[in-house]
């Protein structure tokens, strides 16, 4: 549907250092989805201000942020979105740096991020692109429910964020893969996501293997490599623990595609 909540400020939410804080369900739905927005464009320069959540293309979790330029602008992607579960979804910024929280786990960094706040159009929950202005319609609507917004005027940390998702979750559980690393190819110097789905309680800590071997600093929900070599061809996979148990992912082929020009 295109049903959405349109708050402006009344009580100073946007601050230059912010949390936002949801549960989000997704019914479904393609392209772009955006269970919460606090955006303005400028339709002529296509300068952006704010942040926003989506659902992208993809079917992947993305926190972005806006500095007034026309771009590049701020963007982490995270896990997979599961259709028809709950997901705690946090993100922050301190003045410097933003996060991105799936579930209790860090999905994402962007470090030395510029940030300029929206303080022009309103915050939606349910839809994006809220340059569209007061009653109207927006676009990017959300498929699906939106519970527990909450926004702080400062940045969460890390176990801050762990406890207000495992006072939610409940009873603690083994990990579970929800999400195998898929069979992913690319040229020689593109970058690499190979993402993992999990889930369990107390919370999970990562750690990726290239054929059988763990890859040091590789502890994340995401794998990233910014550009690709062709050594880095094989066989991935990622053991997701907790003090319930360990599980390891079913592998996923990355074909690394020679430059042969």
């Amino acid at each position: 549907g295109t049903s959405k909540v349109e708050l402006f400020d009344p009580f100073g939410l946007m601050t230059d250092q912010f949390t936002v804080e949801f549960w989000a369900l997704s019914s479904g739905g393609s392209g772009f989805r955006s269970p919460i927005t606090c955006r303005d464009l400028d339709a002529t320069s296509g300068q952006r201000w704010g942040w926003t959540f989506y659902a992208n293309g993809s079917n992947q979790w993305q926190f972005d942020s806006y500095d007034g330029t026309v771009g590049p602008w701020n963007s982490i992607v995270g896990p997979a979105v599961a259709q028809g579960q709950w997901t705690h979804v946090v993100g922050t910024y301190d003045g410097t740096d933003m996060n991105l929280y799936v579930n209790g786990s860090l999905a994402g960094t962007v470090a030395n991020a510029p940030y300029v706040l929206n303080d022009l159009t309103p915050l939606w929950i349910g839809s994006g692109a809220t340059e569209a202005g007061s009653g109207q319609a927006g676009s990017f609507p959300w498929a699906g429910k939106v519970d527990e917004v909450a926004i702080y005027d400062r940045a969460l940390s890390l176990t801050e964020v762990q406890e207000h998702f495992a006072a939610s979750y409940g009873v603690a559980t083994a990990p579970e893969i929800n999400l195998d690393p898929q069979f992913t190819w690319v040229r020689v110097g593109e970058p690499v996501s190979l993402p993992v789905g999990a889930r369990g309680l107390p919370l999970l800590t990562y750690q990726w293997q290239k054929d059988g071997v763990d890859i040091p600093g590789a502890t994340g929900l995401t794998l990233e490599l910014a550009a690709a070599t062709a050594d880095d061809s094989g066989m991935y996979k990622c053991t997701v623990s907790n003090p319930n148990g360990s599980v390891a992912s079913a592998e996923g082929e990355l074909y690394v595609l020679a430059d042969l020009g």
